[in-house]
């Protein structure tokens, strides 16, 4: 997005119509364009600049206002406490400083800013990736680094590990992978304070059930010149299924993360050189053909795979499609994916492609089977 103005925009949704982006905002500030929008499903995206966590156990409340980096808010988001537990303990720390997407109907609520109340963890296009250590975390503590040259120093050691339990949401996802979390030992050999650097889940549970696991590890603690001193020590939590978690229709329930504000579109033309030796294209005319008027398809946006997100894989997929006369997706296939792809990645573009709905393509002027390529990209918002 190009321009101060611009950097928040609104997406307006239309059912299972294809997610289309506003022109870039010129004229009018974002709240201006938010508020053009009151009580209508949008998608609003901008730079998180504020963070407000009602206290509690569980916690409750949490807002936060989106706008340009460093400057003032163009509109409030809500979590309600009703929903809190919908998403994990430290979720304000995930978005913290972070480029978010939101899907709700924003409202006028007195004469601040537009409100946007989020129900749905589905609600969310972001990645779950923790902010920088803070300035200022564990100091005047030594960092375990720095005992290891030295002659009169004594590293902590491992006296008592917890490991972290599985969620059954996260297992039925099939989500693996380590949480990260850098800790001070004190000087009694407990963990004083900790601080997750790398997330696994921050939906499901996952990276709550490392936390959690991780306050009541113990150790013999650190000495240096015979003297007990707090110590800075990289935590490592992981999560592996053993044996692999029960595969149902060939696929893992989806994690609840869905892709970031992308428009998935049929191209106007099979643009590929594809080899058909399989026969994938018999007797189906190609869009972009002379004759072939290609379908249309009300399409659905896919989901951002957990390993592509965990690997950082982006790029866009082209699928090709045949589209039979009466509608009804006939074959899917990967025409072209890019370096770095994850089998996750095309998996899900076939599987989103395979639900859409067409209207059906016609060969001289009569409805018929049509080869056609989708458009699928998978690029991470931050």
């Amino acid at each position: 997005m190009a321009g101060a103005r611009s950097l928040l925009a609104v997406l307006c949704l239309a059912s299972a119509f294809p997610v289309r982006a506003a022109d870039p905002l010129h004229d009018a500030g974002p709240s201006s364009e938010v508020g053009r929008h009151l009580n209508s499903t949008v998608v609003v995206c901008g730079h998180v600049v504020a963070v407000r966590q009602t206290p509690g156990n569980p916690p409750g409340e949490l807002a936060f206002d989106l706008g340009e980096p460093g400057g003032t808010a163009d509109v409030t988001v809500v979590i309600v406490r009703a929903h809190r537990a919908l998403f994990s303990s430290v979720f304000h720390r995930y978005i913290d400083r972070r480029q978010v997407c939101v899907e709700g109907e924003p409202q006028r609520k007195g004469g601040g800013l537009p409100v946007l109340n989020v129900n749905a963890v589905t609600g969310f296009r972001f990645v779950g990736v923790l902010p920088p250590v803070p300035e200022g975390f564990g100091r005047g503590v030594v960092n375990v680094t720095d005992l290891t040259d030295a002659a009169d120093g004594v590293k902590p050691h491992l006296v008592r590990q917890i490991n972290p339990r599985y969620t059954s949401a996260a297992m039925a996802a099939g989500i693996q992978g380590d949480v990260e979390i850098d800790a001070v030992v004190d000087t009694d050999g407990r963990i004083s304070s900790l601080l997750p650097t790398k997330s696994v889940d921050p939906f499901l549970g996952l990276d709550d059930e490392a936390i959690a696991a991780a306050r009541n590890w113990t150790f013999s603690p650190a000495t240096l010149r015979g003297q007990a001193v707090p110590t800075r020590v990289s935590l490592q939590l992981q999560f592996r299924l053993t044996p692999p978690p029960v595969v149902i229709e060939d696929r893992h329930a989806p994690y609840p993360v869905p892709l970031q504000i992308a428009a998935p579109k049929l191209m106007p033309e099979v643009t590929t050189t594809t080899n058909d030796a399989d026969g994938f294209g018999l007797d189906a005319g190609r869009v972009g053909h002379p004759g072939v008027t290609p379908p249309s398809a009300r399409v659905v946006p896919p989901r951002y795979p957990l390993d592509a997100l965990q690997q950082n894989a982006q790029g866009t997929i082209i699928v090709d499609v045949i589209v039979s006369g009466d509608g009804k997706v006939a074959r899917t296939r990967i025409a072209q994916s890019f370096p770095g792809s994850v089998p996750g990645t095309e998996a899900e573009a076939e599987r989103c492609v395979r639900a859409w709905t067409f209207t059906p393509g016609q060969v001289n002027g009569r409805p018929a089977a049509v080869w056609g390529q989708a458009l699928i990209d998978f690029h991470i918002r931050r």
